[in-house]
C-alpha cells in the first residue's frame, strides 16, 4: 500500500496518475478496456514492484505481466521541484512548480514485430491521443490539465518511440516505450 500523498512533489504525482488513467486513450491502450480504477492499478510510482522471490530483475513473464504500464518519476538528473514566491500573496505564499517524467511501455504488438514503421506510428498515434484528444467525451492530458482533482501542466516534451535491441529481446522482451516530460505548476508573474 502506498502512502497517502503529502507534499507538492507527491501530490504531483498523484495526480498526474489520476490524469493519465482518466485518459480515454490510456484506458483502451493496445484494445484494452480498464475502467479508471484497472488503468490505475497500470501507472506504478517510481518503478515497477519488486521482482518476485527476492531476484534481482524480473524475469520476462513477469515483465510482460506488468505491460503495458506507465512509470511516473521525477527527472534522475535536474530537480523536480520549484516554488516561487506569490506575487500578490503574504511573505510566506509560494506557489510550487517541477517537472515529471511519464514512461510508458508495452510489448510491441506479433502482428507488428517484422513492420517497425508500423509499431512506431501505432504507439505515435496512442502517444497524441493521450496527449490531446479534441473531445472533451474522451479527455487527453490536455482536456483534464489544471481541472480540479487533476495535474496543472504547463508543458509536455516527448522522446521516443523507443524498441528493445534484438540482443536484450530473450531478457526483456520485443517491448516499446515513450516518454513524456511534464511540465506543471501554476503560472507565477513576476
Amino acid at each position: 500500500m502506498t502512502a497517502t500523498a503529502v507534499g507538492p512533489i507527491a501530490i504531483a504525482k498523484e495526480r498526474l496518475k489520476d490524469s493519465i488513467a482518466n485518459t480515454t486513450a490510456f484506458r483502451t491502450w493496445d484494445g484494452n478496456n480498464w475502467s479508471v480504477d484497472q488503468a490505475k492499478r497500470r501507472i506504478y510510482f517510481d518503478a515497477l514492484p519488486p521482482p518476485a522471490n527476492n531476484k534481482q530483475a524480473h524475469t520476462l513473464e513477469e515483465l510482460n505481466n506488468y505491460r503495458p504500464f506507465c512509470l511516473v518519476y521525477k527527472p534522475p538528473d535536474q530537480g523536480c521541484l520549484t516554488l516561487h514566491h506569490v506575487a500578490n500573496g503574504g511573505h510566506n505564499q509560494f506557489s510550487p512548480s517541477g517537472v515529471l517524467i511519464a514512461r510508458f511501455e508495452r510489448l510491441v504488438p506479433s502482428r507488428m514485430t517484422n513492420d517497425p514503421g508500423e509499431a512506431g506510428r501505432t504507439f505515435e498515434n496512442f502517444i497524441g491521443q493521450l496527449l490531446k484528444s479534441d473531445d472533451s467525451n474522451n479527455p487527453g492530458l490536455v482536456e483534464l490539465a489544471g481541472l480540479a482533482g487533476y495535474l496543472n501542466i504547463r508543458k509536455i516534451e516527448d522522446e521516443g518511440p523507443f524498441r528493445s535491441e534484438t540482443d536484450d529481446q530473450p531478457a526483456i522482451g520485443d517491448c516499446q516505450w515513450y516518454y513524456l516530460i511534464i511540465e506543471w505548476g501554476a503560472r507565477v508573474r513576476m
